[in-house]
């Protein structure tokens, strides 16, 4: 059996019955600092940890945290709309992934038989991949406006896209490539 920790549960525990959060000391204190904490807290009680992407775990700061694990390793990377602040004021999560196995994993593909020359776009493309999960989760049923935060989006002056969340069907997490992480 191996054990995983999260590494948000050594932060400041904000939640929304306590919006300062339970650990307020904790608030300002870096993924690294957090990691460095729990490794020589737990020591070998646990394995691996646990981190959100891009909120606690980027590539900004992967390699100090690679520093802080101290030979343990990264457990899971999640992503999750309790973290997006276009989601505040939306009950708790209820959501599970169905099995531990994704069902699907999307790549860019050459389009009839070529593949962009644009040097933008295609550092664009190189980190799109993903991988998909089945989830099994509760509706949201919430209205959003989504504005383009990619700069060659914003400078070909594309309207902000006016979506509403419904069924949660698939929880896709982006790939890290021979240990890269996607810019975020």
């Amino acid at each position: 059996m191996k054990t995983s920790l999260g590494i948000w549960a050594l932060g400041s525990m904000v939640t929304r019955f306590v919006p300062g959060g339970y650990r307020p000391e904790h608030a300002g204190e870096s993924t690294a600092s957090k990691v460095s904490r729990a490794v020589a807290g737990l020591g070998d009680l646990m394995d691996d940890y646990e981190f959100h992407y891009p909120q606690e775990l980027s590539e900004d700061n992967l390699e100090d945290v690679r520093t802080a694990l101290d030979g343990h390793g990264i457990y899971a990377v999640a992503t999750g709309t309790h973290l997006n602040p276009l989601f505040a004021g939306t009950p708790a999560e209820a959501a599970r992934i169905v099995g531990p196995t994704p069902t699907q994993l999307c790549v860019p593909v050459k389009k009839n038989n070529s593949f962009t020359t644009s040097a933008a776009i295609a550092n664009i493309i190189k980190y799109s991949d993903v991988l998909c999960y089945n989830l099994d989760a509760l509706p949201l049923d919430k209205a959003l406006k989504l504005s383009h935060l990619n700069p060659v989006l914003k400078a070909m002056g594309l309207p902000p896209e006016d979506v509403k969340v419904t069924e949660s069907t698939k929880l896709c997490v982006p790939v890290a490539k021979n240990g890269m992480f996607p810019p975020g």
